[in-house]
């Protein structure tokens, strides 16, 4: 399974409908350049500077219309540091006969012997209204365990990937891992068995009473997956020794292809204490250094990856973060986000994959 990651940013300035307009434009240039058709787009999620008034424009304009929507989808705000309004990341699998069921926000694809649930959960006011930021955060992973039971899936044997994007983490975070574990505590998600590889990290939705937003990713697949939680013990403990439920990464097989997710990975030691305060240079060093070594846990390295997603606490960081990456990694998409780790001494946190032929 050959997967290609495409990240594009606007070129033209002015109006978000202008940006729009243009990444519209571009996006169709990159399909014809690449001879790809939208029954190959995969996934797709848009970082938005201010999603309260840009998401409606977004869902209303071709773009999503036309194109964004014939894969899996998601929006959060996440302002793109490079300053655009508008980033895509996107994912294509060509060739592959895509079977797709659904809607963009929950979407069934079935590739090969694999079939992926992708689910973008955003509550609404009303829903938001009603529960504390724990009870939204239950609701979000209910909303998933009630689509995968459907499908005869349940959240410990299928969930492989999850994103938490958490309004005001600094305040916010606490409750979140709250509702988090008792989530798994009721589904037998244990440090016994194995959590999920995830990223904790702030984001906001189109409304503001909705203090948590989730994307999740399971899999159904006819392989032996032979999934491995990545572990790298003389650099990184485990998570729950500080209080949260998550793995660090999580490998698998799946249509002959070898896939490696890395949860939002930061600058932190094997007594799971932030290192480098203060110095977001060597902060991402680290960060890098732990990511490469939760990969080579299981027969893979940090220059196999196919994309970046960088998270910066700091704007003023951006062009030493950005030139740190594009320098060490010429060519891998990046892309560097305004957005918050759960602790405020991590400055700089990152995640992305390696798809790997088997």
């Amino acid at each position: 399974m050959d997967e290609t990651i495409k990240i594009l940013a606007p070129h033209s300035c002015g109006s978000f409908q202008n940006r729009l307009d243009d990444l519209y434009s571009q996006t169709k240039a990159f399909l014809e350049e690449e001879g790809l058709g939208l029954c190959d787009l995969f996934w797709c999620r848009a970082y938005l500077s201010d999603a309260a008034n840009q998401s409606v424009d977004l869902l209303n304009h071709k773009l999503y219309q036309e194109i964004l929507s014939k894969g899996a989808f998601s929006y959060i705000e996440q302002p793109p540091m490079d300053g655009s309004k508008i980033s895509l990341m996107m994912s294509f699998i060509p060739g592959q006969c895509l079977l797709k069921k659904g809607t963009p926000d929950k979407m069934k694809i079935t590739c090969g012997n694999t079939t992926y649930f992708y689910q973008s959960v955003r509550l609404t006011e009303a829903e938001s209204e009603n529960f504390t930021t724990m009870g939204q955060t239950m609701l979000c992973f209910e909303k998933h365990i009630e689509w995968l039971g459907e499908n005869g899936l349940t959240l410990k044997d299928n969930c492989m990937r999850t994103w938490l994007y958490v309004r005001d983490i600094d305040c916010n975070y606490a409750e979140v891992m709250k509702g988090r574990n008792t989530i798994f505590d009721k589904h037998g998600l244990t440090q016994d068995t194995h959590f999920i590889a995830s990223t904790g990290i702030e984001g906001y939705g189109s409304h503001s009473k909705a203090t948590i937003c989730m994307d999740f990713l399971s899999i159904q697949s006819a392989d032996n997956m032979r999934i491995k939680y990545l572990q790298a013990p003389e650099y990184l403990n485990p998570t729950y020794q500080y209080g949260v439920a998550f793995e660090r990464g999580t490998s698998f097989h799946v249509n002959n292809c070898h896939k490696l997710l890395l949860s939002g990975t930061a600058s932190i030691n094997k007594q799971g204490k932030c290192i480098f305060v203060g110095d977001v240079e060597r902060q991402a060093e680290r960060m890098l250094v732990n990511m490469d070594q939760l990969l080579k846990a299981d027969g893979a390295s940090i220059d196999q990856m196919k994309y970046f997603t960088v998270y910066l606490r700091d704007i003023s960081d951006y062009e030493t973060i950005r030139d740190f990456m594009t320098t060490r990694f010429p060519h891998i998409p990046v892309i560097v986000l305004h957005a918050p780790v759960c602790r405020p001494g991590w400055l700089v946190e990152a995640e992305g994959e390696v798809s790997l032929t088997d």
